[in-house]
């Protein structure tokens, strides 16, 4: 499913570049056109160069779950006084 993606991509990013040159020769100025097609490429771009995007993963959402466990388990501890380290408590 992702080959089909990369190259409709790749077409989209070619299609708008060469729409924006050709708007660009005609006009002679910079219009909003010009601007629209420049500013839809890094999308499609995106697309084009991510052969294997995060909507497509199976075991992403397996990832993350097992991350935020152990980040839960790591947030069990205390954290040490800060006078014991070395900090100075700031008096106002």
């Amino acid at each position: 499913m992702s080959k089909p993606l990369v190259w409709m991509s790749w077409l989209i990013f070619c299609c708008l570049f060469l729409l924006s040159i050709n708007e660009l020769i005609e006009d002679k100025t910079m219009t909003t056109e010009v601007w629209s097609y420049l500013l839809l490429m890094p999308l499609t771009l995106a697309f084009a160069l991510s052969s294997r995007p995060f909507w497509l993963q199976k075991n992403m959402v397996d990832n993350i779950s097992s991350d935020m466990d152990e980040d839960i388990k790591e947030g069990d501890k205390e954290a040490p006084d800060p006078e014991d380290i070395g900090f100075d408590i700031p008096i106002m």
